[in-house]
């Protein structure tokens, strides 16, 4: 547990050494200096981690903004002043409204520490990042500043350029203000600090969006009118709204340089090559676009203002005290909808913290650091008037085949989550002779109303099929709903640390640190019984249609079965000056780290019978009004379903009752859960050239085991008449009837990174100051995260695999290269104060004064796989949740960095169909993340030119920072469901996680965005 101590001067003035002799810990630490004058976009403090070794950036939209020597986003922790301040939900950096950490003209410091041999880091297996904030001092100091954006000063997105006609420039106004006040309550005893920070900006949104042309239209309704008329009036209004959307009077019709198919999907039939041959629709002939095109323009408002206070106290000589509250308030523009405005959701983020630090100077030789904190923060989020959503359309509808855009985009909400959360934190030093010994521990509780039983209430059709939805039909496809007994359910869990270490100074030239660390995590539990699930695993759960629902599924107040009851930690590490002019520095160490579970994983299973019960339909008419429809054979389910489950009902029951009754979903845990480890070690050399200059050579290895795994496949299954020549090693039917898709997370995964990592460091030469960073690594792993939650997520569907692809074989496809597997990854921070005087004050005037700052990062291309939806969805039983990894026939890649150019995949590479003994029989013939997408570059810059005001420090500055300063397209991932029209193709930009407008913005504001700053410092 890093604990940063009381500071009492608003800026540090001592440099740090160039060399670390201290210990064998990686990382980075960035002075106040950095933290005020590197740009950073949108002001997020994960930001600065951005350009320490070892860190890749995630342009994905998905979850966390880095990875740090291969270890996944959800893996990182975060604290101020010692506190933690992660999101307990997501094991994510505590975020409000705009999705991002604000706070950086609060924070004096910044400490990445990448691999932390000292014991007192703990609680999460990657990187930990320490914000320490400002205090008071006795001079009364302060600042303010107002930063703008908006349209005219940021570039247009590539995609937007290339369309005819030109696409304008979406509306965006983004305003960031900050401002402090600190100085002396009673000189030398107690200080205060203010800080008031808050952005608000109009949220733009890109990339296409395609709509149902006339023709499709026309047709569709006339075929209903003559086979279903009373879907008629459900098609109309579906048609009515994709009408209304804002770009329909400026969208065209697509063009076989969209999509051979030109939006029709399976209505037409193809060639080996991917050429559309014959229609299956005499009212759609072939050459007839089915679809219609624009790029999206809309925006959205999103707010948030925080503000901090602190108090210092020097209580007597050997007693320091501090209090920290802060309050932050947000609405948050969570989705924005390019159909109707009616689907974009939101969340109203209040959130309440507040710190107390205690140091005790026991003697010269013993100091104790105690921490008390309690943090509170609501995020619920869905449209503001879902009742006025529903109006609009009454539920959802997506689509992979084709082209068609989602409609109804609000099937996932409500969700959202309140927590509570209290920590108390303690740390004992103590110096005897040469050993420097410590020991702690950190206990932390979370409170949790979790509201997983709102979603999909209003039921979600996707359709793998555009010609089952022309018919009116879901068959091919699937139709999910939840019926749920509780809106919101309350659970709770804790974590306790305990650490002993001790730092000994061999001689005066080798440091040796040893350490243990035990880490308890609790099974999270619901003190009214609202976990569902079975006692064991799916493997050895009884799975005779005759035993009753409530034999096999029971109310418990614990998530899991079985959870380790400690994970241990021992550390070992060194720092070594070979040499008498200490100018080399040899450092290593080996540890073992473990991760603490998010509580997303727990509440998985707040979601089963009899508190949600989950259908998946897969055949039926789609509108409420048809006879049969999925809506009513949803109901039906449920309510025999909760009948029988009340009264000991068995699957045999319930059909009797309902012939085409659906077995529910059931989501359930591995018998023991075990902490994920990693075990990690590095070498390192660090050499200084001179005393302002140092370069470092480092090996970084880690190997992951115990990682997460998800299974939705124990449970899939294919039918002879779908699968004549069988399918891999599936069953001919579903092993447990009396269930439909099972999805298990267990124990089990592994993951493996190695990387050389070089660096080189300029401290202020003339004013200059930066670091040059290369790391070459290679990273490979099952899943991403366990599959509890992607890398990439981005508008067109998420490449990451969230599943272990063969039930039966978990590690014949899955093992691969890593969603953050990027081999060559260059990152640089610099600043430079011009040293540029004169003695003629009005030059002086105009040629000082001048500050050019920097960051610079650049990655090769990410990996992504080719699958095959249709083949899950529409042969396979069971499998919705599934991908199948294509088979690909032609080898040979096309050029994945230009949208341009040919398409970097085609269909007729691949099996493509999924009639009967013609489709695919595995689960594919390439390893997960086969292929290779586009590369990443960005340089933000910013140039300030200060002007003093007065003799007493007044000073007044102007500038501008430029995010992506050279308008550098960074391309997405091709699209890589086979199942899409759009296979192959890169349809949209990509951008750094952080913005003036917010976190996960993507191409909105992928191109160069210039912000102007005016600031006063006093």
């Amino acid at each position: 547990m890093a604990v940063a101590g009381s500071t009492q001067t608003v800026e540090i003035t001592a440099e740090a050494s160039l060399l670390h002799t201290e210990d064998a810990n990686l990382g980075q630490t960035y002075d106040t200096k950095q933290v005020e004058l590197l740009p950073n976009a949108g002001g997020d403090l994960t930001n600065y981690a951005l350009t320490t070794p070892g860190v890749v950036v995630s342009t994905g939209m998905g979850y966390g903004n880095f990875t740090s020597n291969g270890i996944g986003g959800m893996s990182n922790l975060y604290t101020i002043n010692g506190n933690d301040y992660n999101d307990p939900y997501l094991n994510l950096n505590n975020s409000g409204a705009s999705n991002m950490l604000l706070g950086a003209n609060e924070v004096q410091e910044v400490s990445v520490v990448t691999n932390g041999y000292t014991a007192e880091y703990g609680r999460v297996a990657g990187s930990q990042l320490n914000y320490t904030t400002k205090s008071g001092s006795n001079q009364f100091h302060g600042n303010a500043a107002w930063l703008w954006n908006g349209s005219l000063l940021n570039a247009n997105d590539w995609f937007n350029n290339n369309t005819s006609p030109i696409t304008d420039r979406p509306h965006a106004v983004s305003n960031q203000w900050a401002g402090s006040f600190g100085g002396p309550i009673k000189k030398d005893k107690i200080f205060f600090y203010y800080d008031n920070e808050g952005i608000r900006y109009v949220l733009p949104s890109g990339g296409p969006v395609f709509l149902p042309s006339g023709a499709f239209q026309s047709a569709a309704l006339a075929n209903l009118a003559a086979k279903q008329p009373s879907e008629v009036p459900f098609y109309t209004q579906a048609f009515k709204v994709y009408n209304g959307a804002s770009g329909f009077s400026r969208a065209a019709a697509v063009t076989s340089a969209d999509d051979l198919g030109l939006g029709c999907g399976d209505i037409y039939n193809y060639d080996k090559t991917g050429n559309p041959t014959s229609t299956n629709v005499a009212s759609i002939p072939l050459g007839t676009p089915c679809a219609l095109k624009f790029q999206d323009t809309v925006n959205n408002l999103n707010t948030e203002r925080l503000m901090s206070g602190r108090v210092d106290v020097n209580l007597t000589a050997k007693d320091q005290l501090n209090f920290r509250y802060k309050q932050d308030r947000g609405v948050q523009a969570t989705s924005t909808d390019p159909i109707n405005n009616a689907f974009s959701a939101n969340s109203v983020q209040p959130e309440d913290d507040g710190q107390f630090n205690w140091t005790h100077t026991l003697n010269n030789h013993m100091v104790n650091q105690f921490i008390a904190s309690g943090l509170y923060y609501s995020a619920i989020f869905g449209p503001p008037n879902f009742a006025a959503a529903t109006a609009v359309f009454p539920t959802s509808i997506s689509f992979s085949d084709g082209l068609f855009n989602g409609l109804g985009n609000f099937s996932n909400f409500p969700q959202g989550r309140n927590v509570a959360q209290y920590q108390f934190v303690d740390d004992f030093s103590w110096t005897k002779g040469s050993h420097g010994i410590k020991f702690g521990t950190n206990f932390r509780r979370n409170n949790i109303g979790d509201f997983s039983g709102s979603p999909l209430l209003t039921g979600q059709i996707s359709e793998a099929s555009m010609t089952s939805f022309f018919n009116g039909v879901v068959d091919g496809g699937t139709f999910g709903q939840h019926f749920s007994t509780s809106a919101e359910f309350p659970v709770a869990y804790y974590s306790l640390g305990l650490y002993a270490q001790d730092e000994w100074q061999v001689t005066s030239r080798l440091k040796v640190t040893l350490g243990l660390r035990v880490d308890r995590n609790s099974n999270m539990v619901c003190q009214k019984n609202c976990f569902a699930r079975p006692a064991t695993s799916f493997l050895t759960t009884d799975h005779s249609a005759t035993t009753p629902y409530n034999a096999t599924i029971h109310n418990v107040t614990q998530a899991f079965p079985g959870l380790e009851a400690a994970a241990w930690g021992p550390r070992v590490g060194f720092a070594w000056s070979p040499f008498d002019n200490n100018k080399t520095v040899i450092r290593g160490g080996f540890g073992v780290f473990s991760d603490l579970y998010p509580a997303l994983l727990g509440s998985r299973i707040l979601t089963n019978l009899p508190n949600v019960t989950s259908f998946t339909i897969t055949s039926g008419p789609i509108s409420p009004a048809a006879s049969g429809n999925v809506f009513a054979q949803a109901a039906a389910n449920n309510a025999a379903l909760q009948s029988a489950y009340a009264s000991g009902g068995t699957l045999a029951s319930i059909q009797a009752v309902v012939p085409t009754f659906t077995a529910p979903n059931l989501t359930m845990f591995g018998s023991n859960i075990n902490n994920p480890k990693y075990a990690k070690w590095n070498l390192e050399v660090e050499r200084e050239l001179d005393n302002k200059t140092s370069l470092t050579a480092n090996y970084v290895g880690n190997r992951g085991y115990d990682l997460f795994q998800t299974y939705t496949g124990f449970n899939a299954f294919c039918t002879p008449a779908k699968c004549p020549n069988g399918f891999e090693d599936l069953p001919t039917a579903a092993p447990d009837k009396r269930f439909g898709v099972v999805t298990q997370y267990q124990n089990g995964g592994r993951a493996a990174y190695d990387g050389l990592q070089l660096s080189a460091t300029r401290r202020m030469t003339a004013g200059f100051t930066g670091s040059l960073n290369y790391n070459y690594s290679h990273t490979f792993d099952d899943l991403y995260e366990g599959g509890i939650e992607p890398l990439f997520a981005t508008a067109f569907g998420s490449p990451s695999f969230r599943t272990v692809i063969d039930p039966s074989q978990p590690n014949k496809y899955n093992y691969g290269p890593a969603d953050q597997d990027i081999r060559h990854v260059i990152s640089a921070n610099y600043y430079w104060d011009l040293p540029y005087k004169s003695s003629n004050g009005i030059l002086n005037n105009v040629l000082g004064g001048w500050q050019w700052s920097g960051v610079i990062l650049h990655n090769t291309g990410t990996p992504f796989s080719a699958y095959y939806t249709s083949i899950a969805s529409s042969v396979l039983g069971n499998a919705s949740s599934e991908r199948v990894l294509a088979f690909m026939t032609t080898p040979g890649t096309g050029d994945c960095g230009d949208p341009k150019g040919a398409a970097c995949l085609t269909k007729s590479q691949f099996i493509a169909t999924t009639s009967p003994a013609l489709h695919q029989v595995t689960w594919g013939n390439n390893a997960r993340n086969f292929f290779r997408g586009p590369g990443y570059f960005d340089t933000d810059m910013s140039l300030m030119k200060n002007f003093r005001i007065t003799e007493g420090g007044l000073t007044l500055t102007l500038g501008a920072s430029a995010y992506n300063i050279f308008n550098h397209p960074n391309f997405d991932r091709p699209t890589s469901s086979l199942s899409s029209g759009n296979f192959g193709k890169i349809l949209e930009t990509v951008g750094a996680p952080n913005s003036p407008y917010g976190n996960f913005q993507g191409s909105a504001v992928s191109g160069r965005v210039v912000q102007l700053d005016l600031k006063v410092k006093f």
